[in-house]
């Protein structure tokens, strides 16, 4: 697990145990990622967790032994960040769902990180993705995260012109 999900500003500051484990050279903690993929084609939406055993978290059960990997970006400061998922595939429905969907409405992501000591206290998150460019096959689902793009929002994000404020003239 990268010390990077620990420097998200939006998230809430993580537990003296939390810090304790990640600063120690060995520790009896799990620390675990949470992976939640939903879209309105998925009902319920699809909960994965990095361990091996299933974790209810917050009343919702991730399902365990679906290892997956998450590949954090370059640090470029000239490119949108973006960061790869590859997600073992243990049910094709799955699959098949996030290959049906549009391009225009991709599936929305989650992670989120807790230990599973503690599974209802959410240590580093929830770090909000978009799934683009999803690809899968019979074994493994494959896409890239996408941050939400602000580079392209327009700035400012209103035009100061005579018609919508006249005082300016």
């Amino acid at each position: 697990m990268s010390l990077l999900l620990l420097l998200n500003p939006d998230s809430q500051q993580p537990s003296h145990r939390f810090v304790k484990a990640a600063f120690r050279q060995e520790t009896d903690e799990i620390v675990v990622a949470l992976l939640t993929i939903e879209h309105a084609s998925l009902n319920p939406p699809a909960r994965v967790c990095s361990d091996t055993v299933d974790i209810t978290s917050r009343g919702n059960v991730f399902i365990g032994g679906v290892p997956f990997l998450i590949t954090l970006p370059d640090q470029d400061p000239e490119t949108q960040a973006r960061v790869r998922l590859t997600m073992d595939v243990i049910d094709q429905t799955l699959v098949a769902v996030v290959q049906s969907i549009p391009a225009d409405q991709p599936p929305k992501v989650t992670l989120e990180v807790v230990l599973a000591a503690t599974p209802d206290v959410v240590e580093s998150g929830p770090y909000a993705f978009t799934l683009r460019n999803a690809e899968g096959d019979i074994t493994t689902l494959e896409g890239e995260l996408a941050f939400e793009d602000l580079l392209s929002e327009p700035f400012p994000a209103d035009s100061f012109t005579p018609a919508s404020h006249p005082g300016l003239v």
